[in-house]
């Protein structure tokens, strides 16, 4: 995985960014909603506008990336973690 070993994730492997969006955001700073942004013609979400055009929607971004400019620790790997018993996973 990106995370491992390199300085950052790959962004295109959902697992690395999975792990960023677990990892890295704090909601309160790095979660941040646009609104009215075009909406597409087939929406659901959107209430029935008879003018297309006039289609608005709010869209989401998150902010998962290493704060820049601020410290930020290693990510730790145990090895062989994956052979470990979690007895109470397996239910």
């Amino acid at each position: 995985m990106g995370h491992r070993g390199r300085s950052d994730i790959d962004v295109y492997d959902k697992t690395d960014v999975e792990w960023a969006m677990s990892f890295r955001v704090k909601p309160a700073r790095d979660v941040f909603i646009i609104d009215g942004v075009p909406a597409g013609p087939s929406d659901p979400t959107v209430v029935a506008q008879k003018n297309r055009a006039l289609r608005q929607n709010s869209t989401i971004g998150i902010d998962a990336t290493r704060p820049f400019g601020e410290p930020f620790s290693k990510v730790a790997d145990v090895p062989n973690w994956q052979t470990f018993e979690l007895p109470e996973l397996d239910a």
